[in-house]
């Protein structure tokens, strides 16, 4: 794995919890989710339920979109940010608007979010 790569893992984890704070609340399918999702990107499932339950009070982790090494991780994040928001079946504009963010920051075209 390379050095980008891991720092993208970061990145696309730190988005998705980012992504799980939008609506103030994290249900308990999202949080299953974020934990397989971080083991998938080689964190411990600690690490993971730690991250989850320090969320909401944690005012230190930056909002900025995060900006991946290539297009192929940033359409893979946007999927699965997708995925992750409509978990709790409701996105919610703000959760929308920053999935919009990402895909500017990252010069990606998602027209399915206005379709699906």
């Amino acid at each position: 794995m390379t050095i980008n790569e891991l720092k993208d893992n970061g990145k696309f984890y730190r988005a998705l919890l980012i992504l799980a704070k939008k609506n103030k609340s994290i249900s308990l399918t999202e949080t299953k989710i974020l934990i397989a999702i971080g083991q998938n990107l080689g964190f411990e499932k600690k690490f993971c339920e730690i991250a989850i339950s320090e969320l909401l009070e944690n005012e230190y982790i930056s909002e900025k979109p995060p900006r991946f090494s290539n297009p192929h991780t940033a359409r893979s994040f946007i999927e699965t940010g997708f995925y992750l928001a409509l978990s709790d079946n409701n996105l919610s504009k703000e959760e929308k608007q920053w999935l919009l963010s990402v895909a500017d920051r990252n010069e990606i075209k998602i027209d399915f979010l206005d379709s699906e």
